[in-house]
């Protein structure tokens, strides 16, 4: 009787495994790549990053669970991170990875492309766990209609999450990633098989109760970043430092005078340093030293040098640096307060003064012919089928919803376009910059991907770029757009705005067309690029000076306000180099060339014709 009534626990038992049971898959892979250090392979990293530039890669295999299993057999898969530290809150997307890869060999230079999203905008705020349901991912590796070459975690497009998790080689929290997984059987049990003889008895002993999944663990220690090692600092357990290029972080307190980090056992090695990039654009030039004396041999030895390069190596040197200020015989002419951008309507300069008004001055002689009063803040303004049209803030801050304003040839009022609000944020929508092509008038939004047109006294959104515009130029027959927070450009039609894109000098934010080129004002490197507008390909960037801000052709020569540096730099469109450098009154912005001048505004109240 006993024996009868243990086979029948024992048979009702297997049955119950048989139908639910827990799992897990090891984890076999975990690296990051950064463009930063496009050759350089972190798969010993003891955590693993997801920012800009840099995304995260798991692999993980099935070896220890039941031979067969299939899709069918998997309820549920789930992913566990653990964020040991959260720079920058933010989402991430989830894909498949396309191609095979390994931990100890991927870089950013080297990694598969990415396959079927899985997830999209997963939040990341702080530090803990985050799960990841990925169980038809899981379902179709194991039904073979899908490789098994793991997952990617890369930052939402227009996130600005920075962020970290634990690898399985973390030596702090050691919450490395897990695929927790439920098991279904595949069918219902089969015929039971002929009983085997019977064993020795044994003691019989009360079944436990099954274990529930116990509490969440408390979080763990996070980083404290502490910059640049110092050996007359004390650091504690945890704090993270660079040194040569490289981080660490501390295992234990260390003191003033302790060894340095790569050879101190209290510091780990966190992420080396990557290797030597490729050369970036030329700097702002230096000042002006005391002139050396060359002789005529060695002249001629440095000329001989330089054609052997040229024509054994295909290295050109770069063009020289704009030439020292000097007096250009500018006229300054009073406006409004702070102009900030200038159109030419093939008689008169129209000017877009921030204090609330538009100014009209002859261009043969500078005479003013009239001061015009706008709505809100001027912030950009173009001459499009024979009307003036100004884009406003509502007010100096942005704080109040922005407007376009409609004047005749002669400056009367015709219309104004309030903006509103956007409906998906509430914020006030604030114009930047304006572009026509002839038949419609384009316009960008602050700090919003929208691209819109102005349509029988209307506004029309288009669609989104590919992240916050900027500013806009047509060239005929594509619509450029500036991308200052992403150091791209981009072109495409004016309907379809984002089909090119293209990485240029840091912050960019005016462009220029010469017939042939677009160029690039690159506001926070000091350069300007040269883009060829036929396919984008990248023809050079060149010196101007600090914080450059507008950019125009006067048909041989491209200008560019140099806003910092109260000076506007000339460099010949032809190959770059430099022409002259002017001075201008405080802070110039806005440009516009009317066939034979050019034309500066300043935020000190004076627009200079050159």
């Amino acid at each position: 009787m006993r024996f009868t009534r243990s086979l029948s626990m024992w048979m009702l038992f297997c049955g119950l495994i048989n139908t639910l049971a827990l799992g897990q898959a090891v984890l076999t892979d975990d690296s990051f790549t950064s463009s930063a250090t496009p050759k350089v392979n972190y798969g010993t990293s003891i955590v693993e990053v997801i920012g800009a530039g840099s995304n995260t890669y798991l692999k993980f295999s099935f070896v220890g669970l039941p031979s067969g299993l299939n899709g069918s057999n998997i309820a549920s898969a789930n992913v566990v991170l653990y964020a040991d530290a959260v720079a920058a809150a933010g989402t991430m997307d989830v894909y498949a990875v396309n191609g095979a890869w390994s931990e100890g060999t991927i870089t950013y230079n080297s990694a598969p492309a990415l396959g079927n999203s899985i997830l999209s905008a997963v939040p990341v705020k702080k530090t803990g766990y985050v799960s990841l349901n990925v169980t038809s991912t899981v379902q179709a590796w194991l039904n073979g209609t899908l490789a098994n070459n793991g997952i990617a975690l890369v930052p939402s497009t227009g996130s600005s999450i920075v962020a970290s998790i634990d690898s399985k080689e973390s030596i702090l929290t050691s919450h490395g990633a897990q695929l927790n997984l439920v098991l279904v059987s595949g069918g219902s049990p089969g015929p039971q098989g002929p009983a085997g003889p019977p064993g020795a008895p044994g003691v019989s002993g009360a079944p436990g109760a099954p274990a529930g999944q116990g509490p969440q663990g408390s979080p763990g220690q996070g980083f404290n970043f502490r910059g640049p090692f110092s050996a007359s600092t004390t650091y504690a357990a945890y704090d993270v430092v660079t040194f040569n290029g490289s981080a660490y972080v501390a295992k234990a307190a260390t003191n003033p005078g302790d060894p340095t980090p790569d050879k101190n056992a209290n510091w780990s090695l966190m992420a080396q340093q990557g290797a030597s990039g490729s050369t970036g654009p030329m700097g702002p030039p230096g000042p002006a030293g005391t002139p050396g004396q060359v002789t005529e041999s060695e002249f001629l030895a440095l000329v001989a040098r330089v054609a052997v390069l040229e024509s054994t190596q295909g290295v050109t040197p770069p063009p020289p640096p704009p030439p020292p200020i000097q007096e250009s015989g500018r006229l300054d002419v009073p406006v409004g307060g702070s102009p900030q951008a200038l159109a030419f309507d093939g008689a008169n300069i129209w000017v877009a003064n921030f204090g609330g008004s538009v100014t009209e001055l002859r261009a043969s002689d500078a005479t003013t012919l009239g001061t015009f009063p706008v709505l809100g803040a001027g912030v950009s303004i173009i001459c499009a089928a024979q009307k003036i049209w100004v884009a406003s803030w509502g007010d100096a801050t942005a704080d109040t919803s922005g407007n376009i304003t409609e004047l005749s040839a002669s400056g009367q009022l015709l219309n104004v376009i309030n903006l509103g609000t956007d409906p998906s944020s509430g914020a006030p929508i604030e114009p930047i910059a304006l572009a026509s092509d002839g038949t419609n008038v384009y316009f960008t939004v602050l700090n919003n991907t929208t691209y819109r047109a102005i349509e029988n006294g209307g506004i029309v959104t288009l669609g989104n770029t590919r992240s916050i515009a900027d500013y806009l130029l047509y060239d005929g027959t594509q619509i450029w757009v500036s991308y200052g927070g992403a150091n791209t450009v981009s072109a495409g039609g004016p309907l379809l705005p984002v089909t090119q894109v293209f990485t240029v000098g840091q912050n960019p934010v005016a462009l220029a067309f010469d017939s042939v080129n677009i160029w690039v004002a690159n506001n926070a490197d000091g350069t300007v690029t040269k883009l060829r507008d036929s396919d984008g390909a990248n023809l050079g960037t060149f010196a101007a000076g600090s914080t450059p801000s507008a950019i125009a052709f006067d048909g041989a020569n491209i200008w560019v306000t140099n806003n910092s540096a109260n000076t506007v730099t000339l460099l010949r469109a032809s190959d770059g180099a430099g022409v002259a450098t002017y001075n201008t009154a405080a802070s110039p912005l806005g440009m516009v060339f009317d066939g034979n001048h050019m034309w500066v505004g300043t935020t000190s109240g004076i627009v200079s014709k050159f």
